[in-house]
């Protein structure tokens, strides 16, 4: 599963890049409420972008996570 912090417009046009993974649902979360309640939101409203989310990778086998790799908190590019 892919989880972005976006339009679910700009997702499903970003999942068309993906055109061999079958394997892989692309999901738009607007409001960011996953990020939050993992603790993992990115506030940018002082540059006028909301609440985001950074960057973190969970490795979830039978509904139980493994692993989770959290990228330090850069703020964005």
């Amino acid at each position: 599963m892919y989880l972005a912090v976006k339009d679910p417009f700009v997702m499903r046009e970003e999942a068309k890049t993906f055109l061999d993974n079958k394997h892989v649902k692309f999901l738009a979360a607007v409001a960011a409420s996953y990020t939050h309640v993992l603790g993992l939101e990115l506030d940018l409203y002082e540059d006028g972008l909301g609440i985001r989310s950074n960057r973190f990778v969970l490795l979830v086998e039978n509904f139980k996570v493994k692993v989770a790799g959290v990228f330090p908190k850069l703020g964005y590019v």
